[in-house]
Order: structure tokens, then sequence, then C-alpha cells
């Protein structure tokens, strides 16, 4: 429905800065909420349907409201973070696939290290996955696909370590 597509199909961009900024002046006369902050979906609408805690937010009355006008703020992990809700309660009209309402909260997030290049370089992306049908899956596996290109003028490899859970890429 287009309520949905206006609350949820986006990303939220936000960074620890942000997040500082909005802790020490949510109270001052004058402050604005960026965006971010204002419309982090902390909490979903039951009368939709949605599950009643979505992302993760610091809850400072710990009501289990989202309320950033009363001090709320979304946690995050990193120092930079992006974050976004998928699901496919849609027409998979590719596949002709039936819906399994499957649910993926995603945060891929960074740090900011000067002193270690490959953290500096890294973006982790972390899913939780809920299963918001009525049915219980056995057996079930999740795909990743991912695509990257380098600045660099080589052609971009992909490799993965298992052991590690990581993808990575580097140039030929």
């Amino acid at each position: 429905d287009n309520r949905f597509k206006t609350k949820y199909v986006r990303i939220w961009k936000i960074d620890r800065g942000m997040i500082a900024n909005h802790v020490n002046n949510y109270t001052r006369p004058g402050y604005d909420i960026p965006d971010e902050i204002l419309t982090w979906p902390g909490n979903g609408d039951s009368e939709y349907g949605e599950a009643e805690q979505l992302a993760p937010y610091y809850d400072k009355n710990e009501n289990g409201i989202y309320e950033p006008f009363m001090g709320d703020y979304p946690l995050i992990r990193g120092d930079q973070a992006i974050f976004f809700i998928l699901n496919d309660d849609i027409e998979h009209t590719h596949s002709y696939g039936m819906k399994m309402k499957a649910e993926v909260h995603a945060m891929a997030y960074a740090f900011e290290n000067s002193e270690d290049e490959t953290l500096n370089n890294t973006i982790f992306v972390h899913y939780d996955i809920y299963n918001r049908s009525d049915r219980t899956y056995y057996d079930s596996y999740v795909g990743m696909h991912s695509t990257a290109k380098l600045e660099d003028m080589g052609e971009t490899l992909f490799g993965t370590d298992v052991g590690l859970t990581s993808n990575f890429f580097y140039n030929s």
C-alpha cells in the first residue's frame, strides 16, 4: 500500500555525530531534529499488521515507544550506518513464487579509523531476518548477491572467507 511505501521504502543514513548532537540538544529551543532521527522506524503500526518493534533505538523512558522528542535515538553499529527494511509481502512478478512474509532489517555500517586502513575501508552488513507469517519454515537457506566496482583500473574480483563469514573485493 502507498502508506507503507511512504513510510518504509527508504534508507536511513545516520552517524554517531548526528546522534550525539541530538542527545545533547533535543531539549533546546529551536533545535530541529534531523529527519533520519525523526522518522527512524522504531515502532511499527499494529493496525496495519506491523511488528511493534522494528529498528533498534535507545528508549530513554523505557515505555517501548520511539519518541525522539523525549530523548530517544537510533541505535546503530559502527560510526556511520544505513538502515533499511525489506520484505517479500508483494506480488512476485518475476519468480511467481509464493509470499513467505519474510522481513529483513538490514544495517550496513563502517568505522572511521585512520590508524587501521583495513577497518577504515571495510563495510559491514548485519541482517536480522523475521518470519512474519503464520508458517514455520524448515531447512531454509539464505543467499547473498553482491557486486562492487573498485576505483582502480584493474578488474574487480570477489572472494569469500567462510570461516570469517566475510566477502571481499580486490583488483586483479
